[in-house]
């Protein structure tokens, strides 16, 4: 009976170490699958935030040969060409705004040539009006001197 204990030990305490065996080889597997996958979770809320700066700490995940690799190397060229994208916007934006600010400095020198043309405009207009105030008196004037002549040419008759 003591050897049926000592059996009894024995495949039980090899039992225990097999287990052990067994969940450590489980534990490191499950961070092997884990790990990564919370590495580009990380990645991907990064993103969220428009947070598109490189994290090389991560960059070990792009050379992984499997489809946790696959994901981050589709990550990555996301990232790039979001990256491109936004560059080529902020260009664009800086474009647009310096052609809208000399729109609006031409708008401006249009108004102000509108308004010196108004302003000559009026000095023409007043210009003609005495011109034709001074030509009905020039004309009122030519007639009384007419009438007057007439008169007196009556008269010396």
């Amino acid at each position: 009976m003591a050897d049926a204990n000592a059996l009894t030990r024995r495949l039980l305490l090899s039992f225990t170490i097999g287990l052990f065996i067994v969940a450590g080889i489980l534990y490191f597997m499950i961070q092997r699958v884990v790990s990564p996958i919370k590495a580009i979770t990380e990645r991907i809320n990064a993103f969220a935030t428009l947070d598109f700066k490189r994290d090389l700490s991560k960059r070990w995940l792009t050379e992984l040969k499997d489809e946790v690799g696959d994901m981050a190397r589709s990550l990555r060229n996301l990232q790039e060409n979001l990256v491109t994208i936004l560059v080529d916007l902020s260009a664009e934006t800086n474009t647009f705004m310096d052609r809208a600010q000399t729109l609006a400095s031409l708008s401006e020198e249009t108004v102000a040539s509108t308004e010196e043309v108004k302003s000559s405009v009026d000095k023409a207009a007043a210009l003609s009006e005495s011109s034709s105030a001074s030509r009905e008196l020039t004309t009122a004037g030519i007639q009384e001197v007419a009438h007057a002549a007439s008169m007196t040419a009556n008269a010396a008759e």
